[in-house]
């Protein structure tokens, strides 16, 4: 579980004699945030309210997160190269959402590729359900996709799984979401993410999960 990643980076810190430090990022933190999960995110801090375009020089990715009757969440992420004071570091932006329900895989990508080029995305992420065949031995969802970006636009994005390590990926986002030496966050999202705005500042951590 979480709980047990954390307990186990508090007795790394310890042996390395930074427990302080580890208090102070992790504890201190999350009981000011009240219990939340990612207790250092909030959008004063972490969010832009505007809108953003990236250049066609900044990559682009996109992951998405299949339902049907629960909502389809889809996120479109670009990587901005930073140089502070001659350190150079990189940050992720997450500036587009579509967050629907009701649509089938065909409908949801006509919809997603009239709102953004998506020739300019280089890897789609997908929960690792969407690769899985269909209960009826129908395509997978990632595979009609597929076949939707083909017939509606021309092009073939690259797929690729998300891993199942929840805990690994929990902690990869709380990493994103330190701030770098210019003061803002690595990760930071747009104004047009509403839903990811709300489901970051509300989830709570699971003991057993």
């Amino acid at each position: 579980s979480f709980v047990n990643y954390i307990n186990e980076k508090k007795r790394d810190a310890e042996e390395a004699g930074k427990l302080a430090w580890f208090n102070q990022e992790y504890l201190a933190s999350f009981e000011e945030g009240g219990g939340r999960f990612f207790p250092r995110w909030s959008f004063a801090t972490h969010g832009l309210d505007k809108s953003i375009l990236p250049i066609q020089e900044y990559p682009v990715y996109a992951s998405m997160d299949w339902g049907r009757t629960a909502p389809f969440a889809a996120y479109l992420h670009t990587i901005i190269p930073v140089d502070y004071e001659g350190v150079k570091f990189k940050r992720i932006i997450t500036f587009k959402e579509e967050y629907t329900t009701g649509k089938s895989p065909f409908e949801q990508i006509d919809a997603l590729t009239r709102k953004f080029d998506y020739s300019r995305v280089l890897k789609i992420l997908t929960d690792p359900s969407m690769m899985n065949p269909l209960s009826d031995g129908s395509m997978s969802i990632t595979d009609q996709m597929i076949k939707a970006f083909e017939e509606l636009r021309g092009i073939r994005p690259s797929f690729k799984k998300g891993s199942r390590n929840r805990i690994a990926r929990w902690a990869a986002m709380e990493n994103w979401m330190r701030t770098a030496i210019d003061g803002l966050p690595y990760w930071m999202v747009t104004k047009d993410c509403p839903n990811l705005v709300k489901e970051l500042t509300s989830i709570m951590p699971d003991e057993n999960n």
